[in-house]
């Protein structure tokens, strides 16, 4: 088989690994970081490759697959992906006789065909049965209970009767997940280019041409349990020659973890700290049938949890728990107390009747968020959702009033906070302080006039942010709660940053102080016109062992911006403080500054910079936002609503007039932030913002 690699093989590959390994200094821009700050990172490094034509007389994909899947021990042939057969590389297609070239993230999911980029990308493109390459199809990729038998044979992969899913073979199964996590680093919408994503759920729409594939959770599992391998590794090199970019999932798997959390199996070089470990409760204990009950069991992390009003014949991956609506007592699921603290908490939630959902989520009693909306039998993914809890914790899924729909929920996955994990060495890493500013200040200290919280679009996150302006010293600042520093061997301090009308030369800085703040010391100078540009998103990696400072039970951090008038501005969020006991996390790199293209909106005009930037943000009356699609819109009154949707420049995109409720379809606009505004026959307004993603 394959991966019984023979002596011919390795000399093979060492031969080709002289000619194309990684080059000195490659990854140098991402060592050390994690999160969306590496992602963006590695984004930067493998963007804006050399393309190839799909089918050419001149070099082509079938050429330079001919060349990374070269059977080892026959050059004339190449290995096929999922069944490992060896066959006659010359046999292109052939009328179906041959061999076909394979997308292994679908070519459908985001509609880019064979066009130069994704269409044509060798680092996701495989050869393939033709008869195997049909019966994946699109597939979703999840662990599958139907073995595939060709007309050729058995292949090793299985899919479902039921399910819209495909699972390779053991053998390649980390190279799927690689492949994938490579494509959703290299495009991310910038350029024109077509931003992917990876989902933790089984979509509903087997034929969607979203630009989405799944499954995230399994994809981890499979990148643990098939690591890399030599002929891995010589394909990444290949491709890279033609290409001139590398996957750097293959070159360094814990990248992956470092950037969707979990705890990766270990790395190849090229740097990359621990994450948090990804604890899981998926009801598999939980086992009521069709009617609402109340009782307990107990969760897959030991404690004993409880639920009222609760059913467990709804199912959004094997058991799942469904809250029922206006019941006695109000349906709620509560964990017991769990231990190790949490950082984020995610889950799959569905509307499972016709009543939209509205339920509310705590930790430790304490309210974190909302979620809301839904469509009937559509699974929706809470995204990750910042707790940064530490020590023991209890999670409450509560129904928000009576007439809130009934609501399935299951997969809830958190990360441990501050348990390291993966870094080796002993190192243990704990979140100090994460402030994301979406409820208050979060304990940071308005300096004055020229410091205050803020609310709109140039928030990198969430809604929130803190506006800082002029040169007033200590009124342009905004000030850390004292930070017991004295533990820990290493700090990283992590914030993003968006910049509005600083002139050439002007610029804010990091102080930090080891004495409460009896006295201050500026670490690092960001500076307009050297560092960063107005109106983009920018996300910084500070190493705070680099500055010659001592850490203490007293310290402080403190940002203060050095501009010249009221009207230049640093919009400051995100701000998670680090410290690290044993060796420390990250190399040493000073301060990593990286634009985020992700976020980085247009500038608005003044009509629309007044509708949402003046707290003029209303309720939310559409779901689901973020959208792929079709947008639900509940009326704010009764008799006639009209709305309209603009895009950041104010422009119109959408007019509507409708009544009670309405349905509004924008699968048609580029992805992107818009403005909805729905007014009645009243004249009520309510404004809102719409994520089309």
């Amino acid at each position: 088989m394959l991966r019984k690699l023979t002596l011919l093989f390795a000399l093979f590959i060492c031969v080709n690994q002289l000619i194309a390994q990684i080059p000195a200094g490659y990854y140098d821009t991402a060592n050390g970081l994690t999160g969306d700050v590496l992602k963006s990172a590695l984004h930067n490094i493998i963007d804006d490759h050399t393309t190839y034509p799909y089918t050419s007389s001149s070099t082509d994909v079938w050429d330079i697959l001919k060349d990374s899947d070269k059977d080892p021990n026959n050059p004339n042939n190449v290995i096929l992906f999922y069944t490992g057969w060896s066959v006659d590389a010359a046999q292109e297609y052939n009328s179906g006789s041959g061999w076909s070239r394979e997308h292994v993230w679908a070519k459908s999911r985001g509609d880019f065909g064979t066009s130069q980029g994704a269409g044509t990308d060798a680092h996701h493109l495989r050869p393939a049965d033709v008869t195997v390459n049909s019966a994946r199809n699109n597939r979703w990729f999840e662990e599958a209970d139907f073995e595939y038998i060709d007309g050729d044979g058995a292949t090793g992969c299985f899919t479902s009767s039921t399910q819209w899913i495909w699972e390779p073979r053991p053998e390649v199964k980390g190279d799927v997940a690689r492949m994938l996590f490579y494509m959703v680093v290299r495009y991310e919408g910038d350029a024109g280019e077509i931003d992917l994503e990876l989902v933790d759920f089984i979509p509903a729409d087997n034929n969607t041409n979203e630009p989405i594939h799944a499954k995230l959770s399994t994809l981890l599992t499979w990148h643990n349990d098939d690591p890399v391998d030599a002929f891995e590794q010589n394909r990444n090199d290949v491709v890279f020659g033609y290409q001139g970019n590398r996957n750097p999932f293959i070159d360094n798997p814990s990248w992956a973890c470092d950037i969707w959390g979990g705890t990766c199996s270990g790395g190849s070089g090229g740097g990359g700290g621990g994450t948090d470990p990804l604890l899981v409760e998926n009801f598999n204990n939980f086992s009521e049938g069709g009617s609402y009950q109340s009782g307990t069991f107990v969760g897959q992390d030991g404690s004993t949890w409880d639920y009222s009003s609760c059913r467990g014949d709804i199912s959004i991956t094997g058991s799942s728990a469904t809250l029922g609506k206006g019941r006695t007592p109000n349906a709620e699921v509560n964990s017991g107390v769990i231990t190790g603290g949490i950082s984020t908490l995610k889950f799959d939630y569905m509307q499972a009747f016709s009543t939209p959902v509205n339920m509310d989520v705590y930790v430790n009693d304490v309210y974190v968020t909302t979620v809301n909306g839904g469509t009937q039998n559509v699974v929706t993914s809470s995204g990750d959702i910042p707790v940064n809890v530490t020590g023991d914790f209890t999670l409450s899924f509560v129904q928000a009033s009576s007439t809130a729909g009934q609501i399935t929920i299951d997969n809830i996955e958190w990360t441990a906070a501050g348990s390291g994990g993966g870094g080796g060495g002993g190192t243990t890493t704990t979140e100090v302080l994460a402030s994301y500013f979406e409820t208050g200040l979060d304990n940071w200290t308005d300096g004055g006039g020229d410091c205050a919280r803020y609310s709109g679009s140039r928030s990198s996150e969430g809604l929130y942010s803190i506006r800082l302006r002029d040169n007033s010293g200590t009124a342009s600042s905004m000030t850390s709660p004292t930070i017991d520093l004295a533990s820990y061997s290493g700090v990283t301090m992590d914030f993003a940053f968006y910049p509005y009308s600083m002139e050439n030369g002007e610029d804010f800085f990091i102080r930090y102080s080891d004495d409460n703040g009896s006295s201050w010391t500026t670490i690092e100078t960001f500076a307009s016109g050297t560092d960063f540009s107005n109106n983009n998103f920018y996300d910084v990696s500070l190493n705070l062992n680099d500055y010659g400072i001592n850490f203490t039970s007293q310290s402080k951090i403190r940002i203060q911006c050095d501009a010249n008038a009221n009207a230049d501005h640093i919009y400051i969020d995100e701000v998670v403080i680090t410290g690290t006991t044993g060796t420390s996390g990250r190399a040493s790199a000073g301060a990593v500054l990286v634009e985020n293209n992700r976020r980085m909106l247009p500038e608005l005009d003044v009509n629309t910079a007044e509708v949402i930037e003046e707290s003029a943000i209303s309720t939310s009356l559409s779901f689901p936002n973020p959208t792929f699609g079709e947008l639900n819109i509940t009326a704010i009154g009764t008799g006639a609503n009209e709305l309209v949707l603009f895009d950041l420049q104010g422009s119109v995109v959408i007019t509507q007039s409708f009544e009670y409720n309405t349905r509004l379809n924008l699968l048609n606009l580029n992805a992107g932030m818009y403005i909805l505004k729905i007014t009645d026959e009243s004249g009520n307004q309510n404004i809102e913002r719409i994520i089309k993603k």
